[in-house]
């Protein structure tokens, strides 16, 4: 019983230093005074409403994941980081925090929080691992997922 429970305390600390390691390794730097960075976080706030009526539509599809950014800020420092959305409530959504924070240290990966709707900088929805809504800033800046 002793080493089962030692072989999946390793599994999973593992699996998050994965995690960990992928987001650090992965960190990408957005202008975010840039004009087309501006206009995409517009046109997200604008398209919100398509998202909300997609994820009550398909959040119960396991083939969908919706994830939206939003930042976090702690002592001057602001980090843009991705949550995947457990539920939405009016003018919030209750999300999960999907990143490892690079700086920031009052926020870690897989925490639960409420986040205000009209501080969303962008969202994914993904069938199947693939984007079908969403991603407007990479676009804006002509990166690939």
């Amino acid at each position: 019983f002793i080493s089962i429970l030692v072989i999946m305390i390793t599994s999973s600390c593992e699996e998050k230093n994965t995690s960990d390691n992928w987001d650090l390794e992965n960190v990408t730097t957005v202008d975010y005074s840039s004009p087309k960075v501006k206009e995409a976080i517009k046109f997200t706030q604008e398209k919100l409403d398509s998202f909300n009526i997609m994820y009550l539509q398909f959040s119960k599809d396991s083939s969908f994941s919706f994830f939206i950014r939003t930042s976090f800020t702690e002592d001057k420092i602001t980090e843009h980081m991705w949550c995947k959305v457990l539920n939405i409530d009016s003018s919030f959504m209750k999300v999960k925090l999907d990143n490892v924070p690079k700086d920031i240290r009052n926020y870690n990966y897989n925490d639960t929080l409420q986040i205000k709707s009209n501080v969303i900088e962008d969202f994914l929805i993904l069938k199947n691992d693939t984007i079908i809504l969403g991603g407007y800033i990479e676009e804006s800046m002509n990166y690939n997922y």
